[in-house]
Order: C-alpha cells, then sequence, then structure tokens
C-alpha cells in the first residue's frame, strides 16, 4: 500500500469518531435532544433563496419550519447555516446571525448566514444573548 497524503490523513483523523446516519433531521434532532449534542444543520435552502433546484428531497416553507421549532427547543449548541430569508430570521430573531460572504453555484457571489443559538454563541463567540 502506498504512502497516504497528508490531508487524508487529518480528515480521517477527525472523522475518525464521526457518526453519519441517513435518517429524516426531525427524528433525529429528537434522538440526540441532549446538552451536550452540538447540531450542525445545513438543510436544502428554502426555494425562494435560490435560483434552481438541486436536490431528490426539497423542502417546503412548512418543513423549514417545523425543522426550526425542533432546532429551537434543542437543549444543546445549534449552528445553522442558509441564506437570509424571512422564515429563518422571524422565527430565529432571539439566536445570534452572522453573515459570510461565499461562492454559490456557478460561482455566484452570495451573502450566506450562520445562525446560533445562545448555547452556540456563548461557546463560539462568548456571547450572552439573554
Amino acid at each position: 500500500m502506498g504512502h497516504l497524503p497528508e490531508q487524508i490523513i487529518h480528515v480521517a483523523t477527525r472523522l475518525k469518531n464521526a457518526q453519519i446516519e441517513n435518517q429524516p433531521a426531525l427524528k433525529l434532532i429528537e434522538r440526540y435532544k441532549h446538552p451536550d449534542v452540538l447540531i450542525y444543520a445545513d438543510p436544502p435552502y428554502p426555494l425562494s433563496t435560490r435560483s434552481c433546484t438541486f436536490y431528490a428531497y426539497e423542502m417546503t416553507n412548512e418543513d423549514h419550519v417545523k425543522l426550526l421549532e425542533a432546532l429551537d427547543q434543542h437543549p444543546g449548541p445549534v449552528l445553522l447555516s442558509g441564506y437570509d430569508n424571512p422564515i429563518y430570521n422571524e422565527r430565529l430573531a432571539h439566536w445570534e446571525r452572522r453573515t459570510i460572504r461565499t461562492l454559490a453555484e456557478g460561482g455566484r457571489a452570495r451573502q450566506e448566514v450562520l445562525w446560533l443559538n445562545e448555547k452556540a454563541a456563548r461557546q463560539v463567540f462568548g456571547l450572552r444573548l439573554f
């Protein structure tokens, strides 16, 4: 067997204890509802924020609302990425919100948003939201 590149070894080491599951998000969020469980959610962005569809399974606005409600009830840290949109902004108005300039499909410049609940904001930025 040949020598593995350093980058592959680094990634393999980081993923060594990761658990990857193929389950509906709401089921996983409920199953791992614990203060020590960090959730990073990167769902398909609302259709109103994208120029086309990419995913085999798209989410309706109602699906997004259900996801946001479940994430908001999670007792541990939560980070959620997406594009600026009224549904997320309204439902997560009490969360920390950071924007990042990124490149989207086709190399187009976009503003990506990272929402953090209070526990995540405290851990990442030392912020107290309430």
